[in-house]
């Protein structure tokens, strides 16, 4: 597996695109940190900055954009796996002894790797804005409300995945790039609300990874910071989140495997 890995870095690490897209993704991390710093006013007036990002409450808010902001890695992802078909390295690949399995299994390794520094990322930044922004009596709790940091990698995995899913479905950069975007609004609302039954369509990929995962604190915004954000995600979210990962996944490797590469 780690040979497997190497083998995936070496042909990621060069790519500019991914370094742009990856740069892009550490601004927008930083950018939703310092947005806080303008939050002005008491509790009784409206949100401030200690009680959006100061402990625990950030977990909550950081990792509902933070989620957003794995649009960015799904579409890297769909780079990488659309250039496996347009440049012929995944050919070459299983031409100079590599399974196809083999090539799967690098793919979702290297998945797994970034969703795990993405989660580093988010801790280390979260830990450092948390202890800037909260009041000295809010800071022991400084791993309330943790459970979001686990919402959220598994949100990365599948948001990842789903991104290799459509690279290996549409395998032009282009058009798979166009069709994600297409199915993460507005085709997922259409099937949502309009076509499955109450309750089965929340549980749909994109809602679960936007609504369900990590659920908007409506509650502690409409009352300026009085009422408590939600403790921690559901579990059913998570099982579901973490079906839908390997669904993709899954899939991924039936269309390696049947197309004539």
């Amino acid at each position: 597996m780690i040979r497997l890995l190497k083998i995936e870095l070496l042909k990621l690490v060069p790519y500019r695109t991914f370094k742009i897209l990856f740069a892009i993704y550490l601004l927008l991390m930083t950018l939703v940190l310092l947005v806080g710093k303008n939050l002005g006013g008491s509790g009784d007036e409206g949100l401030t900055s200690a009680n959006v990002l100061g402990f625990p409450n950030i977990w909550n808010y950081y990792t509902l954009y933070a989620c957003y902001f794995n649009i960015i890695l799904a579409i890297l992802v769909i780079f990488v796996t659309c250039n496996e078909f347009t440049y012929r390295t995944l050919r070459q690949n299983i031409i100079d002894g590599l399974t196809r399995q083999e090539t799967v299994i690098g793919k979702i390794t290297l998945i797994v790797l970034l969703s795990i520094i993405t989660t580093v990322i988010l801790i280390i930044s979260g830990l450092v804005a948390g202890n800037i922004y909260s009041l000295p009596e809010d800071r022991d709790q400084m791993f309330g409300h943790s459970g979001f940091i686990f919402a959220y990698f598994i949100q990365s995995l599948g948001m990842m995945s789903m991104g290799y899913f459509f690279g290996t479905l549409f395998k032009r950069t282009g058009l798979a790039v166009i069709i994600f975007l297409i199915f993460l609004f507005p085709i997922d609302v259409i099937l949502r609300e309009g076509i499955f039954p109450d309750g089965f369509g929340d549980y749909m990929p994109v809602a679960t990874y936007f609504l369900k995962m990590v659920p908007f604190p409506l509650d502690h915004t409409m009352s300026g910071g009085l009422e408590p954000t939600p403790a921690a995600p559901t579990a059913l979210s998570l099982v579901v989140g973490a079906a839908y990962a390997v669904i993709f996944c899954g899939l991924g490797w039936w269309i390696t495997k049947k197309r004539d590469l």
